[in-house]
């Protein structure tokens, strides 16, 4: 008996020999099998220098000639990058409390925080809490897709601790809050503090600070746009522990914590996409020459660009309230205005429609549309170019037809049929009445191949060189920004400057990137001799003095021209004075449908486009001293140019031929008209 229980215990301590030294055997393959995975695993981790960062991107700003900020660019990331120096330090201290409160203790991976997390959450059942430290947190934004995982994980510990090796905490830091997601589209704290609370990022303070921390976490739960309730018991738990951490007093948590939340309303606004910036085509244009200038995609919208204009915020004021002005209401058909300096070719105002959420199709500068009478503009300033005397006359009653060398023959009549009583007309009364049959003479005369080489000389192209130019009858049409060059080369003296909207383009570090330089534009140039110029300026004055423009005048010097096509389908005003020329143009989107009258008042180019222009003009010269158009040096006046002026060169010799005999038959005591010649 004694034997066999012996036995059952020697059995039973080879038993637990057997289990023990099994168990020790799983224990090292167990722990070997960790070292050797975790010694895999790290070794396949890639360094820091092997890993691409993702793309920062940053919005691109563009301001106004005064240097307001007129809107941003920005794809799905819209961020500012600042500096450390100027983020506040209660919005440091903050997030700190809340997303890291041992950050410059650790060396980018806190074994503590990982303790204690893990315990928590087993205690807890879930995920309670996490472990991830700013520098784990900015590692993931940078290098790493977000998807949860282990290996994820490890990755992000392994590269912290070498960005720990490479960069100052307070680098890390910077780099942190200029890329975390605050929501309503913001990246980075800058934007964030603009869009919630209208302020920078230095200038936020213990509350703000306290509610873009508390908004970290989940933007989506803790944005105070959709749920103040949500953000503000969030921010009271980041106010108590800044204040447990002691990095407030508990004057200041009781004041913050007390505090009301102001949430910048305009900034929610337009965090939601519902509101337009200001002069909304006049930025599309921006955006266009941005492109022409072989700027990207991704510079544009995410290559933080500082983009500096032309566009004079109060000029586009009262562009928009001129038409407001004389259409309280909306008007049916849509309408255009550009205005632009002829010293240097800037384009201060431009309206490109008449509602930019309706149809964002720029008519200001894609526009093409026939001119009707605005182009005997060009034409009368080829034939003054030529030398042909504005005094000739013809006969301006129609219908008439020309004969073609190819082609039909042209008939022309004058508009409604209008016939004079009179046989013989001066260009000069042409121009001022807008005669048709005059011009149809005209224009055989001087040649349709002329006109549009003047043209071309203005950055006009595609208008074709049949006759018809002269009626408005173009190949293509023409922009509203294109009739703009024509007026604003006339108010120049004959220089023409091509018109533009960006004046320097510089990176977010304010390295130029483009800037300019008006004397090295090829494209601007003296294409027309300056005393040609402002005698075509002297006549156009009379347009508005006593002629169809007569609804623009604004009491001051001023020239211009009106234009109206068949069945009304396009109305034009343009004109000029020696500070700014301007183009209004007015008519439906579809090229085809013709305007009905409003109010009773049919719509042509000296109606409603002449009243828009007149009330902008006196608006935008109302402060400024009255300037007259000056003439060039040696220059005949009024009807003194003759028709025998061959040369260009002539018309100086004959001034002072001309001043001679008024000299000679003064001291004779003689009177008479002035000496002409006649070809």
């Amino acid at each position: 008996m004694q034997n066999t229980n012996m036995e059952k215990r020697s059995k039973l301590k080879v038993y637990f020999l057997y289990f023990f030294v099994s168990l020790a055997i799983l224990l090292v393959t167990i722990i070997f099998t960790g070292i050797i995975g975790g010694f895999l695993i790290l070794r396949s981790v890639p360094s820091l220098n092997e890993l691409t960062p993702s793309d920062i991107a940053e919005t691109s700003k563009v301001y106004a000639l005064d240097g307001t900020l007129i809107t941003e660019f920005h794809a799905e990331e819209n961020r500012e990058i600042v500096s450390f120096d100027k983020m506040s330090d209660y919005i440091k201290y903050a997030i700190l409390a809340v997303e890291d409160k041992r950050f410059y203790d650790h060396q980018g991976v806190d074994y503590r925080r990982i303790a204690g997390a893990f315990i928590a959450n087993v205690r807890a059942g879930n995920k309670e809490q996490g472990a991830s430290t700013i520098t784990m947190q900015y590692i993931r934004n940078v290098y790493f897709t977000p998807e949860k995982t282990f290996r994820r994980k490890i990755n992000e510990a392994v590269i912290a601790i070498q960005l720990e090796r490479n960069y100052t905490k307070d680098k890390i830091f910077e780099m942190y809050l200029n890329t975390i997601y605050f929501g309503a589209g913001t990246y980075g704290i800058e934007k964030a503090s603009q869009i919630y609370f209208g302020v920078s990022a230095k200038d936020l303070d213990l509350p703000q600070a306290a509610l873009l921390a508390g908004i970290v976490k989940s933007p989506s739960i803790y944005n105070p746009f959709s749920s103040l309730e949500k953000a503000t018991s969030r921010r009271n738990l980041v106010l108590k522990l800044m204040y447990e951490q002691k990095r407030i007093n508990s004057e200041e948590y009781l004041n913050a914590i007390s505090a009301t939340i102001e949430l910048n309303k305009i900034k929610q606004v337009a965090a939601d996409g519902s509101q337009s910036h200001i002069a909304p085509y006049f930025v599309d244009f921006v955006k266009q020459q941005l492109y022409e200038k072989k700027f990207t995609d991704y510079d544009v919208f995410k290559g933080g660009l500082r983009i500096y204009t032309t566009l004079d915020p109060d000029l586009q004021k009262k562009a928009e309230t001129a038409v407001r002005t004389i259409f309280p209401q909306d008007p049916e058909p849509s309408y255009s205005l550009i205005s632009t300096d002829p010293k240097n070719g800037y384009i201060y105002a431009l309206i490109g429609g008449k509602d930019y959420n309706t149809s964002k199709f720029n008519i200001a500068t894609q526009g093409k549309r026939q001119p009707g009478s605005v182009f005997k503009v060009p034409v009368l300033m080829t034939s003054i170019n030529m030398n042909f005397s504005p005094n000739n006359k013809y006969n301006p009653n129609g219908p008439i037809t020309i004969d073609m060398p190819s082609g039909p023959d042209w008939k022309v009549e004058n508009y409604g049929g209008k016939n004079y009583e009179t046989t013989e007309m001066t260009v000069v009364d042409a121009t001022i009445n807008s005669v048709n049959v005059v011009y149809a003479q005209l224009m055989m005369k001087v040649g349709a191949e002329n006109v549009e080489a003047l043209c071309s000389e203005m950055g006009i192209e595609d208008i074709g060189n049949n006759p018809a130019i002269a009626l408005g009858g173009l190949e293509e049409g023409i922009t509203p920004l294109d009739v703009s060059k024509i007026f604003s080369t006339l108010a120049a003296n004959g220089y023409y400057r091509e018109p533009v909207c960006i004046l320097k383009i510089t990176d977010s570090s304010g390295k130029i990137l483009y800037e300019y330089d008006p004397d090295k534009n090829e494209n601007n140039k003296q294409i027309m001799d300056a005393p040609a110029a402002y005698y075509t300026t002297k006549i156009l004055e009379r347009v508005i003095l006593e002629g169809t423009g007569k609804g623009a005048n604004i009491g001051r010097p001023a020239a211009g021209k009106t234009g109206t096509t068949s069945d009304f389908r396009d109305a034009w005003f343009g004109g000029y004075s020696p500070e700014l020329a301007t183009v209004v143009w007015m008519g439906h989107v579809e090229s085809n449908r013709p305007m009905e009258p409003i109010e009773g008042r049919n719509l042509t180019g000296g109606s409603y486009p002449a009243d828009i222009w007149r009330e902008y003009m006196s608006a935008a010269l109302k402060d400024r001293p009255i300037v007259r158009f000056e003439a060039p040096e040696g220059e005949l006046i009024e009807n003194e140019i003759t028709e025998d002026l061959t040369k260009k060169d002539n018309i100086n010799e004959n001034k002072k031929e001309e001043k001679g005999l008024k000299e000679e038959k003064k001291k004779k005591g003689l009177e008479g008209n002035k000496r002409t010649n006649k070809k």
